[in-house]
Order: C-alpha cells, then structure tokens, then sequence
C-alpha cells in the first residue's frame, strides 16, 4: 500500500533538515572535528575518506557529540546544586551549633566565635553565589580559599583527636577529612570554567 503524500512530509523534511545541517557545517569548516577520537582528514585517501565525509557519520557524530555535551551540562547543573546546598547547609549549621566549629578551632588563631561566624558567612555566601551565571566564578573561587582556610582547623582536629559534635571518630576518619578538602576545592573549580 502506498503512502499518502503527506505522511511523508515529515519524513522528507527531515532529510531536507539534514541535508542542510552538513551543507551549512562543511561551509563553516565545522566538519573537521574529532570522530571518536581522530581529526577528520579532507586528504584521507578512498573508502576511509568517503567514510569520514558521508553525511550520515557527520550528522551521527554531531548527534552524539550534542548528546554528550548535554550529560556533561546536566551533570554539572546537578553537582552545582548539589554544591550549592551543601555549602548553605554547613553555613548555616556554623550558627545552629558553633560549639562544634569552636573545638575544632586551633589554639594559636585568636577570636575563635568570630571566626565561625564569618566562615558561616563565607560558606552561605559562597553557595548562593554558585546559582546566578553572573556571580558563579567568584563565588567558585571564593570556595577554594575557604576551603584552603578551614584545613588548619580539619588538621588540628585530626592532630588531637577531637570529636565531631561530641562524637569520637576512628583516625581514618579524623585523617579522611583532610583529602576530601582536595574534593571539595576541585568541585568548587569545575565552575570557575565557562559552561
């Protein structure tokens, strides 16, 4: 049975849509980019460079190259927030309960209750800052020296055994806190880089 004319219609603009997407990408020069990993090459000699240059593998490497460009968009969205909760939350919690800041505090820093409560600032700050496009990279940036500020304090507890909210903790715990000082600031400069 045939098909009507116009069940095709999508079918046919489709291809037109395609057609046009490598035209326009081949003026731009756009057609030489990565193909799993090696560049294109206008000068690849026979059926390799047939292959390379069929509009079907340029429209299907342009497809899954979008696709990954959106799961990398949509991953870093997420541990953005995540991020951005995270660091409201332990802001906050500088205020809720400072006692547990204060005993982590080095003796040889002066002003301990204030210190808290600007690092609580910071913190907060520092999270909220990470939702707006305008201020995501300074507030990035400001995670990372808070971050290298509070290890003395993270060093300090691990150096005298301190509890953790009145909590002993096992020394591979007291000592983990310490690289995951490194996670931390590597997260927060995943958004000092453009989106």
């Amino acid at each position: 049975m045939e098909r009507h004319p116009r069940q095709a219609l999508p079918q046919r603009a489709t291809t037109l849509f395609q057609t046009w997407l490598v035209d326009m990408t081949e003026r731009s020069g756009a057609a030489d980019v990565p193909v799993f990993g090696a560049r294109r090459n206008r000068g690849l000699p026979g059926d390799r460079a047939e292959h390379l240059h069929a509009p079907g593998d340029r429209l299907e490497t342009r497809r899954l190259a979008y696709a990954g460009d959106v799961a990398a968009s949509r991953s870093k969205t997420i541990l953005r927030w995540a991020l951005t909760v995270f660091m409201v939350g332990a802001g906050a919690y500088h205020f809720i309960n400072p006692d547990m800041y204060l005993a982590m505090m080095p003796p040889q820093l002066p002003a301990h209750r204030a210190l808290v409560a600007i690092s609580g600032v910071f913190e907060i700050l520092g999270g909220l800052g990470l939702i707006l496009p305008q201020t995501r990279r300074l507030a990035a940036w400001g995670l990372i020296a808070l971050f290298v500020c509070v290890f003395p304090a993270n060093l300090n507890m691990a150096l005298h055994d301190i509890p953790l909210n009145g909590h002993p903790l096992a020394p591979w715990q007291l000592w983990g806190r310490l690289p995951l000082q490194l996670v931390f600031i590597v997260w927060a400069f995943w958004f000092t880089r453009p989106d």
